[in-house]
């Protein structure tokens, strides 16, 4: 698709990213302008009711805004291109990307460790939200490689999460059973519900995922059920009152990662996972 900004339009290619802000006054929206559907995933704060909005463009959707109390009117004056923001005009094309268009291959971070004192590698990221410094919301793509979890499992007391199979195979960990997901798959997670989770890839080609929800807080609460330790770690953030879950008999670790361990701990979900932060680490992509 095309994005139009500010009365310009940008080709995209599949990959990119948009990350737009808040209060800088940039009119955009999305255009489809060839013959064959363009697959796009949109993520957003919810809309409120104290929300602003200006349609530079559309006078009658901008009449509509004001009668609903809604407009804003302190809005930056921008100067628009000569597109009209309709399909067909390819009016006011420009070359070269925008600074808020990332390719998530452009963006991905080194392949390192997550946790202290643990040799395991996890998902590869290319955070878009950090890009774009937002304070509200977190988002990124992710390749997860076979024989990887994206995290270990855990629940968010604060805050919100979604996972979403762009591409793969993929089992999810819920509260100790395993569910597998294929393409164009959609997980979330409300905060305080206490269900704790984990990506993991089982298969033998990379999972691509985009994972996205609020922005970690400094006091956000979290409990890891089968690393008890890390519990401690953590502190003030430690999630002390969450809601008692019975979880199911599956560990939590990747197959691939549990074949390596000795037959005498597997059995037992927490000792599996402390030794598996023993286990000689893989090597790291580069």
């Amino acid at each position: 698709p095309d994005l139009w900004a500010d009365g310009h339009l940008h080709r995209l290619r599949e990959g990119h990213g948009v990350a737009l802000n808040a209060r800088t006054g940039m009119a955009h929206t999305l255009i489809n302008n060839t013959d064959s559907d363009a697959r796009i995933f949109v993520m957003s704060e919810p809309f409120r009711r104290n929300s602003r909005v200006v349609h530079p463009v559309d006078p009658v959707a901008q009449a509509q805004i004001e009668k609903m109390g809604m407009l804003w009117r302190g809005a930056p004056n921008r100067k628009l291109g000569s597109n009209s923001g309709k399909p067909g005009d390819l009016s006011g094309s420009k070359r070269g990307r925008p600074a808020y268009v990332h390719h998530w291959r452009d963006i991905l971070e080194e392949d390192e460790c997550g946790y202290p004192n643990s040799p395991e590698l996890h998902g590869i990221d290319a955070k878009f939200g950090k890009r774009a410094e937002y304070l509200r919301i977190g988002v990124h793509f992710e390749i997860l490689p076979p024989g990887r979890r994206t995290s270990w499992p855990h629940c968010e007391g604060d805050e919100e999460e979604f996972v979403y199979l762009v591409s793969g195979k993929l089992d999810v960990w819920l509260d100790g059973h395993i569910h597998p997901m294929t393409e164009g798959d959609f997980i979330g997670w409300e905060a305080h519900t206490g269900q704790t989770h984990v990506c993991i890839n089982n298969g033998t080609e990379d999972v691509l995922l985009l994972v996205g929800g609020e922005a970690s807080r400094q006091k956000s609460r979290i409990w890891y059920p089968l690393h008890p330790h890390r519990d401690k770690e953590t502190t003030t953030n430690f999630w002390h009152d969450h809601p008692k879950v019975k979880l199911g008999p599956h560990d939590g670790l990747p197959d691939a990662m549990r074949a390596r361990l000795p037959a005498a701990v597997r059995k037992d979900p927490i000792k599996a996972n402390r030794a598996a932060m023993k286990l000689k680490p893989e090597k790291k992509r580069r």
